[in-house]
């Protein structure tokens, strides 16, 4: 089955949990090497009750969230490619 096959609310899927593992994977990296700033580190994010969390459960949280958005999203576009 190629991509040109599957429905649009699962390539929404895929595509919204890929951007969420990417942007969490920035978000965790950035946050890790900054939180205790030294001369040579600007922090772009400050920490938050986040880092405190479970990282697994935030990690498996944001795939899921990202793909339930992006299947919305890909269901709105097939609904209104079909009008």
């Amino acid at each position: 089955m190629g991509w040109e096959k599957l429905p649009y609310w699962l390539k929404g899927g895929l595509i919204g949990g890929i951007i969420s593992i990417i942007l969490l994977i920035i978000f965790l990296s950035i946050t890790k090497v900054c939180i205790d700033p030294s001369p040579g580190c600007v922090p772009m994010i400050t920490q938050l009750n986040l880092i405190q969390l479970n990282t697994y459960l935030i990690f498996i949280c944001s795939i899921i969230i990202g793909f339930l958005i992006g299947a919305f999203v890909g269901f709105i576009i097939k609904k209104l490619k079909k009008k």
